[in-house]
């Protein structure tokens, strides 16, 4: 598809919007944010993504930020904020399903296979990524993903069933509910609150000496901010540590850290 033709295309889609009013600076680096429907398998799935101009262009880094149980995309974006500290990636946050947690259904996802050997959140993944490449120029080496507790959970999903697309997770309020045992290195950006009531702090430190492991990471050293640990590997597979003084929630600073985070092992 030409590049005037995928603006075209992408206006006319403009009547799926999500309907919350944008800061100039999104306005200015995006063709549009565009609450998009997704046919997976019959269902239908939704996202909301921020595609900017220059993707047009130039092949951009593709970032996906799954929300916790409970959550909505719109509360996700304004959560993770990715769009607003790195106008150059597609920034998707998709949409859960209703699952089933702690007795009460909530919007989710989805962390083991079926019976068939397939699960649904992967089938979405790759049906968002699909477009995407129809749509825009995509930076193959540059498919990453953030996420926060149910959405982080997730994230520790795709690397153990899509290690070789992900470049790279920035996980949060989560540990690892599946075996990375056999899991190839990636670079991992951990948030943890110090006093989460949901997910405890020894919990997902379990989960990250185990990353660090996998990621052969060396001794660490504190970083700029209070709460960063930085571990090198000569593997390549940066892994930080951040735990900050809060809980359960997703922090404010989180977003540009991760941004810088990826950029980093990324070179952008």
């Amino acid at each position: 598809m030409n590049s005037k033709l995928c603006v075209a295309v992408l206006l006319v889609l403009g009547s799926l919007e999500s309907g919350w009013a944008q800061p100039p600076e999104i306005q200015k680096n995006y063709i549009q944010p565009l609450l998009r429907d997704f046919d997976v398998n019959g269902v239908n799935r939704q996202a909301l993504v921020f595609l900017p101009k220059s993707t047009l262009k130039n092949p951009s880094a593709v970032v996906f930020c799954f929300h916790g149980s409970g959550g909505t995309i719109q509360k996700a974006a304004k959560q993770f904020s990715l769009q607003k500290h790195w106008g150059e990636a597609i920034v998707v946050y998709p949409a859960g399903m209703s699952i089933t947690m702690r007795g009460m259904e909530k919007s989710g996802w989805v962390l083991e296979m079926d019976e068939q050997g397939k699960n649904r959140e992967l089938a979405f993944n790759d049906e968002i990524l699909f477009v995407l490449r129809r749509e825009a120029k995509v930076d193959e080496q540059r498919i990453i993903a953030a996420g926060h507790s149910n959405g982080g959970f997730l994230n520790y999903f795709l690397w153990k069933n899509r290690s070789d697309l992900f470049a790279a997770i920035a996980p949060c309020a989560c540990f690892a509910r599946n075996d990375l045992n056999g899991l190839t290195a990636k670079p991992v950006f951990h948030t943890a609150g110090r006093t989460d009531p949901l997910v405890p702090l020894s919990k997902q430190l379990e989960t990250f000496q185990k990353v660090k492991e996998i990621n052969a990471s060396q001794e660490g050293r504190p970083g700029k901010r209070q709460g960063v640990r930085i571990f090198p590997s000569a593997t390549g597979a940066l892994t930080v540590l951040y735990v900050h003084p809060g809980g359960h929630g997703y922090p404010e600073e989180a977003g540009p850290m991760i941004v810088r985070f990826f950029k980093d092992i990324n070179k952008d």
